[in-house]
C-alpha cells in the first residue's frame, strides 16, 4: 500500500518541475515538459523494473498585463488561452536510473486582440532526460537524485507565435525527498538550471533558475500536495549583448492530488502565480490547470 501511495505522490508531482516553464514569457503555452522531478523518482526506482506511459494535458489562461512588479493597463492583446498535450514514456534501468522521453503537441492556441484574432495548432518539441539516483539512506528514507536532459524544437518558424521559446536548451536538475513516518508525509527539495543553446530570430533565451518545495500527506491510494515554486529568468542576449529589459522573476503555489485506481494514476494541478515581476510590457499568465494520466506495467 505504502509503494502504490508512493508512486501515486510521484506523479501527482509530476508537473512540479516543468509547468513552470509555461510562464518563461508571455506566448509560453503552458506546462512546458511535465517529466518526473529526479528525487522523486526514486519511488519508482525501488520496483527494479518499472515502465510507464502517460497523457498530459495543460490549460493556461492569460490576461493581465505587468511592468515590473505592476499590473498595468492592457496592450494589444485582450487575452490568451493554450492547450498543450504531451505523451511520455518512463522507464526504470537497473535499479539507479531513470529514463524519459516526451512528446509535445499544442492543439489549440488562441489570442483575442481585438479586431484580428489568432488561433493556432501545431507540434511543440521533444524531450528527454535521465536521472542517476547517487543517495539513498533507506533507514531514514532519504533520498538524492542528479537529472540531465535537453530539449530539441519542432514546431515551424510560422508557428512562432505559439511558440515559447523556439530554441534548443540543455538541462540539469538536483532533488532530494525525506519521507517522515509518523506523518505519513513527504518533503523535497527541487533545483533546476536550463541553457539555450540557439537564437530565435537573432535573440538568444536568457537562462532559467527554477526551485521549488513541496510538502506531501499520504492518505492510502490518495495524495494532496502544495508546492512553492520560484522561477528566475536571465535576460536575452541580442547580438552578443545582454538586453535590459528582459527577464522575469515568479513566484507560484501549487495545489495538486492524485488517486490510484490499480495500476492507473491521475493526477489534477492548479498553479496560481502569486507575484510576478517582468522587466518588458507583457501578458501574464493568470492560472494553469493540468491533468495527468498515466499507466504503469
Amino acid at each position: 500500500m505504502m509503494r502504490s501511495s508512493i508512486i501515486a505522490f510521484v506523479y501527482a508531482t509530476i508537473f512540479v518541475v516543468f509547468s513552470n516553464a509555461s510562464y518563461a514569457q508571455c506566448c509560453s503555452v503552458g506546462a512546458g515538459f511535465s517529466s518526473l522531478p529526479a528525487a522523486l523518482q526514486n519511488s519508482a526506482l525501488e520496483s527494479g523494473n518499472f515502465l510507464a506511459i502517460g497523457l498530459n494535458t495543460n490549460y493556461t489562461y492569460f490576461e493581465d498585463y505587468y511592468l515590473n512588479s505592476n499590473k498595468v493597463e492592457n496592450g494589444l492583446t485582450n487575452e490568451q488561452q493554450s492547450v498543450i498535450s504531451s505523451l511520455s514514456v518512463i522507464k526504470s534501468l537497473y535499479t539507479d536510473f531513470l529514463l524519459h522521453a516526451e512528446l509535445s503537441y499544442i492543439p489549440y492556441f488562441f489570442q483575442n486582440n481585438g479586431n484580428f484574432n489568432i488561433d493556432k495548432s501545431g507540434i511543440s518539441d521533444f524531450k528527454a532526460n535521465i536521472g542517476y539516483s547517487f543517495f539513498r539512506d533507506y533507514n531514514n528514507y532519504i533520498f538524492s537524485q542528479m537529472t540531465a536532459g535537453f530539449k530539441i524544437p519542432l514546431e515551424k518558424e510560422s508557428d512562432e507565435v505559439i511558440s515559447y521559446e523556439r530554441a534548443y536548451s540543455v538541462s540539469l536538475m538536483s532533488s532530494t525527498m525525506k519521507k517522515f513516518d509518523e506523518l505519513e508525509a513527504l518533503l523535497s527539495l527541487v533545483l533546476r538550471y536550463e541553457h539555450f543553446l540557439s537564437e530565435t530570430d537573432g535573440k538568444e533565451p536568457g537562462d532559467n533558475y527554477y526551485s521549488a518545495l513541496v510538502f506531501t500527506k499520504i492518505l492510502n491510494n490518495l495524495t494532496l500536495s502544495s508546492e512553492f515554486s520560484f522561477l528566475l529568468k536571465g535576460k536575452e542576449d541580442i547580438e552578443g549583448e545582454a538586453y535590459d529589459k528582459s527577464g522575469q522573476r515568479l513566484i507560484q503555489f501549487s495545489p495538486q492530488a492524485a488517486y490510484v485506481f490499480g495500476n492507473l494514476i491521475t493526477s489534477l494541478r492548479y498553479d496560481l502565480p502569486i507575484y510576478k515581476y517582468y522587466k518588458n510590457f507583457q501578458i501574464t499568465p493568470s492560472y494553469s490547470i493540468s491533468l495527468n494520466i498515466n499507466y504503469i506495467y
